[in-house]
């Protein structure tokens, strides 16, 4: 059984969305105010690159298959772990506050996550080379029959 699972966050979407918005708005007064046509080019900036942070992290994506575990948000940022490379996989809930939010995070002690707002539970994976990746999971039961089936 391969599993996959798209997660997105609607409060996160919103929240680049009105920045944008923002930015948008900022940069047409700011034409008509001091900050003159330079103030409204550093505002109107903000418009694409608030946008392309929104299309990478809109979706983490995890599959679970025979080849191994990926995790990747909007098919960009992406990590591939073979089974070959994972020494074991835990489920648990997952705590922003060792990696200081969500999103792609470090924790500085060889820890990644890979973390969507509003989803509680998580896969750790302690790789082989002492790493760690924590990817969270909606549905932390069904990725881990999938692991035990594919994991060799």
């Amino acid at each position: 059984m391969e599993y996959r699972e798209s997660q997105s966050s609607l409060p996160l979407n919103g929240l680049l969305l009105g920045s944008m918005a923002a930015a948008a708005v900022g940069a047409w007064i700011a034409v008509d105010s001091e900050l003159g046509v330079n103030g409204a080019i550093a505002l109107g900036a903000a418009v694409p690159i608030l946008l392309v942070v929104i299309l990478v992290f809109r979706s983490l994506r995890l599959v679970i298959d025979a080849s191994g575990i990926s995790a990747s948000w909007g098919g960009i940022l992406n990590r591939r772990h073979p089974w070959a490379d994972i020494d074991r996989v835990e489920a648990s809930r997952y705590r922003w506050l060792p990696f200081g939010g969500w999103g792609l995070r470090w924790d500085g002690r060889g820890g990644t996550a890979y973390s969507q707002l509003g989803v509680k539970d998580q896969l750790v994976l302690y790789l082989k080379n002492g790493k760690r990746l924590h990817v969270t999971v909606k549905n932390a039961k069904a990725a881990l029959e999938a692991l035990r089936e594919h994991q060799p």
